[in-house]
């Protein structure tokens, strides 16, 4: 998955849209080769932002699972993980 502006859509396949009538969307997308997936960053509701949240996101007319990360970076710059 590559670019942007893609919906971003609820567990059940709908549109998600916050209290000012925006409508949730990716705004960038590229490999990760340091995590080995696909990242995705984009604008969701708040009690949408919690890591584990399940979403959808449409890609050229496909359905693709998505899982909030976090507020944070999906990479680990201090390199524990690795160690653990």
């Amino acid at each position: 998955m590559q670019g942007g502006n893609e919906p971003i859509l609820d567990h059940n396949g709908a549109r998600i849209v916050d209290s000012h009538g925006r409508v949730s969307r990716v705004t960038s997308a590229g490999y990760g080769p340091s995590v080995g997936k696909h990242l995705l960053m984009g604008y969701v509701p708040n009690e949408l932002a919690t890591p584990g949240t399940a979403l959808q996101v449409m890609y050229m007319n496909e359905i693709f699972p998505v899982t909030v990360v976090g507020s944070g970076s999906a990479f680990d710059p201090g390199d524990t993980r690795l160690k653990s």
